[in-house]
């Protein structure tokens, strides 16, 4: 599941200009007899852009949600956005949980738009939130014992996806606190 959100976020960055460089250079099938060898495969590594999104801390994300959180892995994705993935138990409940947040830049109202439609085109019930940045939805998941609600919500060209055990109430002050204030 974190996977497919992250990927969405990806894809909506790729779309906005955003790239991580060249493609590796490589050589298929290696050199052949009396050749020399092709360079080894390059592979950029991604790594925060100067005034890129960073994650917040567990401190703040833990009991924003209420949730007692431990640390933060950082996936920055090239140029413009961050994946956020915290691991923690519900407070309340003692249970093993975890916390899923994307942020990234440069997307405006028609990107946030394909955003919505590919969470809709796969059948998903989506509700449509207001006083939240710009525009925002949200989602529900359910599995077996636990509900997994995703709000999604743009300020400007800021978009975050936050994905938690967590009910929207505090979700919802989560993503405004990101959004600053």
């Amino acid at each position: 599941m974190r996977v497919g959100r992250a990927g969405v976020l990806l894809a909506v960055l790729m779309a906005a200009g955003c790239s991580s460089g060249a493609p590796p250079q490589w050589a298929p099938g290696g050199p052949s007899p009396g050749q020399s060898a092709a360079p080894a495969p390059t592979f950029a590594v991604a790594t925060p852009a100067e005034g890129g999104p960073r994650c917040p801390a567990s401190t703040l994300v833990g009991p924003a949600l209420g949730m007692v959180l431990g640390g933060v892995q950082e996936t920055f994705l090239p140029q413009s956005g961050v994946v956020c993935d915290y691991d923690g138990m519900r407070t309340a409940a003692g249970a093993m949980t975890g916390v899923s947040l994307s942020i990234g830049n440069g997307v405006d109202s028609a990107r946030f738009a394909g955003v919505r439609a590919s969470y809709a085109e796969r059948g998903v019930f989506l509700t449509d939130l207001s006083a939240i940045g710009d525009e925002a939805f949200t989602l529900s998941t359910a599995a077996p014992g636990l509900v997994v609600t995703t709000l999604i919500a743009r300020k400007g060209d800021v978009l975050v996806t936050l994905s938690a055990q967590a009910t929207l109430v505090q979700e919802i002050a989560l993503v405004k606190v990101i959004f600053g204030g």
